[in-house]
Order: structure tokens, then sequence, then C-alpha cells
């Protein structure tokens, strides 16, 4: 009987221990910040002619997704494009085959302007959309973490575009931070 007991105790005492002693506070926090904005293409561009569009400026709302997620902008160490898509809105009857290669870089005041997507050799297939391919090791932290910034498009076309084109600009940030 006592050797049960003795047993049970010890089991009991790290079960205990494990509880109070086992578990670290995590100091630190995980998300992603979707952005949504567009440009257009003028009407009467004509082909192989460099192209820049620059967005409206983007409103980061940063503090409040932030907040949501138990942390401040100071306490942000690292932010990284995970994704960026681009989809044509109108006209609906339009697609990508006019593109031959697009650049997307970020610029936010007091910053100096970086590349954080491509494509290149867009193929003529009927596409409404593209994923961009992203540089993903680029820390965009002091970009994201400002109240407004912008992304800055160029282009190389290889059609003649008649109509304007509408293009929405999807993207998601990859935040790591500290928390609260």
């Amino acid at each position: 009987m006592k050797k049960k007991e003795k047993i049970r105790s010890i089991i009991v005492f790290l079960l205990v221990s494990t509880v109070f002693f086992g578990c670290e506070k995590l100091d630190f926090t995980q998300f992603t910040m979707d952005y949504t904005s567009e440009f257009t293409y003028s009407g009467g561009l004509g082909t192989a002619i460099p192209f820049t569009a620059r967005t409206p400026e983007i409103s980061s709302n940063s503090s409040s997704t932030f907040s949501a997620n138990n942390t401040r902008k100071d306490k942000v160490e690292e932010v990284n494009l995970q994704s960026m898509r681009l989809e044509i809105k109108t006209p609906a009857d339009v697609d990508f085959d006019f593109l031959n290669e697009i650049t997307i870089s970020i610029n936010a005041e007091g910053l100096s302007e970086k590349v954080i997507a491509t494509k290149t050799n867009i193929p003529e297939e009927g596409l409404t959309s593209l994923e961009m391919d992203v540089e993903g090791s680029v820390n965009l932290k002091d970009y994201v973490t400002s109240d407004q910034f912008t992304f800055k498009t160029t282009t190389k076309t290889d059609k003649t575009i008649s109509n304007d084109i509408t293009v929405t600009i999807k993207s998601v940030f990859f935040v790591d931070a500290k928390v609260l």
C-alpha cells in the first residue's frame, strides 16, 4: 500500500510542478494584415512602353490591428509580404494578356521605395488574376507601421490598351511582434 501511495504522490507532484513551473508565458504574437487597393491603366497605352501608376494612399490602420493582437507598433519585430494578387476589376471582358511584366514597390513618407513583388513573362492565357512573385524576406516593418503607404506599379505591355483597365491589388502581410 505504501508503494502505491508513494507513486501517487510522485505523480501528483509532477503534475503540479508541470502546471505551475512548466508553462512559460508567451511573449510573442504572429498574425496577418490584409490590404486592398486599386490602380488604373489608361486607355491608349502603347506597347513596350513602361507605364507607372501609383495607388491612392493606403491607411495602414495598424494601431487598431496591433491592439486587437495584444501588441503595439513599437513591439513589432518584423513584417513580410506573404502574398500579393492582382485582379482585373473593370471592364469584365478584359484579361492580363496585354501585360508582359510588372514590378510593384512600396513607399511611405520618409522611407525609400522598395520592390516587393514582380511578375515577368506573363503568359497570354486569358488570366483575370495574377499571383505575384513576392520578396518575402524583405522586412517591411517601417512601411506597415507608418500611418500611410502607397504601392507603385511599373509595367511593360505587349499589346495596345484601348480602354481604361482598373486592377485590384490584394496583399497579405505577415507580422511578428512581442505582446504587451
